[in-house]
């Protein structure tokens, strides 16, 4: 997960971990966070929009564009609400996305969602979870 909001990246770790029994890997900005998912291969990615340098439009580009990344499933988790930039990230290839704040039961069945779409027959549970958020640093913990 890589949100600037230390608290944010805390409250969805918890609840992500408890209630998904998923494994969290952190980072605190797109480009750590790509170079995250390209060596741990995540089974779903989290992703803000709103980040300097690196935006999450740019870094959902860049992993549906890797070779190790290219099938993971990037949901957006962003405080972007707009229908035309919606539309733009599931255009670029987002496999879902969730409005901030956000709903934590809608998050949780959005993921599960893309999970179980993105999974073979077959599969039971879910090791890794990459949630790509945004670092402005503020309460960054870097």
């Amino acid at each position: 997960m890589i949100d600037d909001d230390v608290a944010t990246r805390r409250v969805l770790q918890l609840s992500l971990n408890r209630s998904l029994a998923a494994q969290m890997l952190l980072a605190h900005d797109a480009t750590t966070g790509i170079a995250l998912a390209e060596r741990k291969r995540p089974d779903v990615i989290l992703l803000d929009w709103m980040m300097p340098e690196v935006d999450g439009l740019a870094a959902l580009t860049i992993l549906k564009m890797g070779p190790t990344t290219r099938a993971v499933p990037v949901i957006m988790v962003t405080s972007v609400s707009r229908m035309g930039q919606i539309d733009e990230a599931l255009s670029a290839g987002a496999s879902g996305y969730v409005c901030k704040p956000f709903d934590f039961h809608v998050l949780k069945t959005t993921v599960n969602r893309v999970l179980a779409k993105s999974r073979p027959a077959g599969a039971r549970g879910w090791d890794r979870l990459a949630a790509l958020a945004q670092p402005l640093g503020l309460g960054s913990n870097r």
